[in-house]
């Protein structure tokens, strides 16, 4: 994109990116790597939580979960390791330019706001709608990288 179409685009093409050639695509396909590091840092915090309260965010006031020693252990490694997953897949993704796990990012990121939407309606609905057109404006990027790189 030259410098005159870049100055006419406002903050909205951040989030919803125009495809128009293998230059514009890969900028949308780029974005995975905040939908892959907003899922990195949500789960962050619930190691967080699970580490220094012996509970997870979702967890009932009077509820402790987990019961005994191999639930906490499972649960901190678990955490732990889609951590380090979607820490890579953004490293992937931003410094890297590989796109291939986009789709399995973006179905991801979608699953678990329509299950956070379930569980708690309308709590986070301002962040977690702005991560979700981040997640298919990357795809529509994954998609438009398929397409003009055939071409």
């Amino acid at each position: 994109m030259n410098d005159k179409s870049q100055k006419k685009v406002g903050i909205l093409r951040a989030f919803w990116t125009k495809i128009e050639d293998l230059e514009s695509a890969q900028e949308a396909a780029s974005a995975g790597a905040i939908a892959a590091g907003y899922l990195a840092f949500g789960y962050a915090v619930s190691l967080l939580f699970l580490f220094f309260s012996g509970q997870t965010p979702s967890a009932e006031i009077n509820e402790t979960i987990p019961v005994d020693k191999f639930d906490y252990y499972f649960q901190v490694i678990v955490h732990s390791l889609i951590f380090v997953f979607f820490c890579f897949v953004t490293y992937r993704i931003y410094k890297q330019k590989k796109f291939g796990l986009i789709p399995f990012l973006s179905l991801w990121l979608l699953i678990e706001i329509g299950y956070k939407f379930y569980l708690t309606p309308g709590s986070g609905l301002v962040v977690s709608l702005i991560v979700t057109v981040v997640a298919i404006n990357s795809f529509r990027g994954w998609v438009g990288i398929r397409r003009y790189q055939k071409t």
